[in-house]
């Protein structure tokens, strides 16, 4: 509020964000006798200018943004063998 020209009373609020948490399971597999690196790519992750506000709170393999809407992860699958992959999303929609 402003009296006399000076600002006598200041209020600030703030709203709350509210995040959808989401986590994706991959589960990999590997028949051959010799382990290999297979190329991930988590699509979907932009919406559209009201949504592009996400995080990635966890993952098990490094990951690498690639644009707005794509994240890649390169992961070693063992020889005649599996890995899982789990990744946890925060998103605003």
């Amino acid at each position: 509020m402003v009296k006399d020209g000076e600002v006598v009373r200041e209020v600030t609020g703030e709203t709350p964000v509210e995040f959808w948490r989401t986590t994706m399971r991959y589960t990999l597999t590997n028949a051959k006798p010799t382990p290999v690196d297979v190329e991930l790519t988590q699509a979907g992750l932009d919406r559209g200018w009201w949504s592009r506000d996400f995080r990635v709170t966890s993952e098990d393999a490094p990951g690498e943004q690639l644009n707005t809407d794509r994240r890649r992860y390169v992961v070693s699958v063992p020889a005649n063998g599996k890995r899982e992959v789990r990744v946890t999303y925060e998103t605003r929609y």
